[in-house]
């Protein structure tokens, strides 16, 4: 990949803004250096698609922050998988992503205890939806019911997980 000395002296002059940010999104020392690096190595391959060189700074955050809220999913779709693999009741499958609801303010291991509590109709439902990501007609069609009551169960369902983790 050819240098860029536009490239270069920009993320230079940001550098030390583009660590801060990644610091307060993370938290983290060693998870905003990650970050930093990450974002200069996106940004380095993408450099030609930034049209206007005053919006550098902000096209740099706007990385960070996409790349920040990407990591975060992937880990709790995977904390999701580890938590609750083996835990379907009758849904059968593996998990792909567990209730955004529920795992952005609960424990992994609330969170599974929860789902086991939840009666079966309701569980069913947020597995189907929350948890695999099935569309509405497609959980309604393998549950055999009408995608209404699949709304109403999904939607009481993440209410009793809400509650639940709350505790």
């Amino acid at each position: 990949m050819p240098r860029c000395p536009v490239f270069d002296r920009e993320i230079l002059r940001h550098l030390k803004q583009l660590h801060r940010y990644a610091t307060r999104l993370t938290g983290d020392a060693e998870e905003a250096e990650d970050l930093v690096q990450e974002t200069c190595l996106r940004a380095l391959e993408r450099w030609e698609q930034l049209e206007d060189w005053l919006d550098a700074r902000a096209w740099l955050m706007a990385i960070a922050r996409n790349l920040w809220i990407d990591g975060c999913r992937r880990r709790r779709r995977r904390r999701a998988r580890i938590v609750l693999a083996g835990d379907l009741g009758e849904s059968g499958g593996p998990l792909e992503h567990a209730s955004a609801a529920a795992m952005d303010s609960s424990t992994p291991d609330a969170l599974d205890g929860s789902l086991r509590l939840i009666p079966t109709v309701f569980r069913e439902a947020v597995v189907l939806c929350g948890v695999r990501g099935l569309p509405y007609a497609e959980a309604a069609r393998r549950l055999g019911i009408r995608e209404g009551t699949l709304r109403s169960r999904l939607h009481r369902g993440r209410r009793l997980l809400r509650e639940m983790t709350h505790q």
